[in-house]
C-alpha cells in the first residue's frame, strides 16, 4: 500500500512509567476515537502494525501499552512516531460532511469565479473549522474562511474545487 492510503490519526509523544507504556496525542475527535482504529506506524520503508494490549484515557492524555513492549528500552524507539490508519477504515461521512484530509489541496474559488488559492490546512476555532487558504497571489497571504454554511457554497471532491461566498479583495 502507498502512503496515500494512510492518514495520520495521532502520535506517540512520550514514555510513561518503567513498564513500556507510552503517551499518545490523538488527532481524532473525540480524542479517544484513536483507540477504535487499526493502527500502524511508519517503520523503515513500510508500516508496522501497532497492537494496543492495554490503555488508559486520562483527563489530559491517553496512555497505551503496545503488545510485546514491556520496558522503557523497548518503548523508546516508538517515541515521536506517527500513528496512522488506512483511510478506508474511517467511518463513512454523512452528506456534506468531510474529513479534513479530503479538503486539503483543493482549489478554492469564490461565488464570482475568482480563484482564491488552495486549502493548505484546517484548524478548529470555537464552534467551527477554519479553512487556511494559501493565496495564489504574489503576496502569498493566507485567507481564513470558516467552514460553515454561511460561507461554503459547494464542495466538489471529484473536481477538487471548493466554492465559497467570500468578498475579500485580493
Amino acid at each position: 500500500m502507498s502512503n496515500d492510503d494512510y492518514i495520520v490519526v495521532g502520535k506517540i509523544v512520550a514514555l510513561h512509567g518503567i513498564k513500556g507504556w507510552v503517551s499518545i496525542q490523538s488527532y481524532t475527535s473525540p480524542v479517544e476515537n484513536v483507540l477504535n482504529y487499526k493502527l500502524a506506524s511508519p517503520y523503515k520503508e513500510s508500516y508496522k502494525e501497532i497492537i494496543i494490549s492495554n490503555y488508559n484515557v486520562m483527563p489530559k492524555k491517553i496512555i497505551i501499552q503496545i503488545e510485546s513492549v514491556s520496558s522503557i528500552e523497548d518503548a523508546t524507539p516508538f517515541i515521536n512516531r506517527s500513528l496512522v490508519t488506512l483511510k478506508k477504515e474511517l467511518p463513512a461521512t454523512s452528506l456534506n460532511e468531510f474529513y479534513w484530509h479530503q479538503l486539503v489541496d483543493k482549489k478554492v474559488i469564490n461565488h464570482e469565479g475568482l480563484e482564491l488559492g488552495l486549502v493548505e490546512s484546517l484548524f478548529t476555532s470555537g464552534e467551527s473549522d477554519i479553512l487556511v487558504i494559501k493565496s495564489n497571489k504574489k503576496d502569498k497571504k493566507e485567507i481564513l474562511i470558516p467552514f460553515i454554511n454561511d460561507f461554503i457554497i459547494d464542495v466538489d471532491l471529484d473536481n477538487a474545487v471548493i466554492k465559497v461566498k467570500w468578498y475579500e479583495e485580493l
